[in-house]
């Protein structure tokens, strides 16, 4: 990101702002096409929509940040999916409450049930129900 005191930032009513201002967004529009470029195509779905390199770089940190919590893991002696990050969710009823059992003999607390939107390959987005929100699991559960 540039720091504006970096650059020699005319005032708004000066002769030369809109030609900066016009510069500015050049340099905005290259750097978001090298991020476009420099992603591979499920990354590229998230971030093709966006009008500024800001946006995609937003996009990016999150997608890669903290990667366990987007991980899931098919589970088999799991009784209910269940999610730990409830930006998921596109539908939650935080009414339901629980507390569940891990593999690992640990009790953690759920704070809502229900839909959540997960993005495939192709761009769309598949809905799951019945989702545990389970803030403090280390990985997501799908119950098989």
């Amino acid at each position: 990101m540039i720091d504006e005191e970096e650059l020699d930032v005319p005032d708004e009513d000066d002769e030369g702002y809109e030609k900066f201002e016009k510069n500015l967004k050049k340099r905005d529009a290259l750097a978001l096409r090298y991020i476009q470029q420099g992603v591979g195509k499920t990354i590229f779905l998230r971030i093709f929509g966006v009008k500024k390199a800001q946006d995609a770089w937003v996009i990016l940190k999150q997608e890669f940040q903290d990667k366990s919590k987007r991980q899931w893991y098919l589970d088999s002696g799991a009784s209910n999916h269940m999610r730990s990050n409830k930006d998921m969710f596109v539908e939650i009823n935080s009414d339901i409450t629980s507390t569940v059992v891990l593999g690992d003999g640990s009790y953690q607390d759920a704070k809502g049930k229900r839909i959540i939107a997960v993005p495939t390959l192709g761009g769309n987005k598949k809905l799951i129900t019945n989702v545990l929100y389970v803030p403090n699991i280390s990985y997501n559960l799908l119950s098989i």
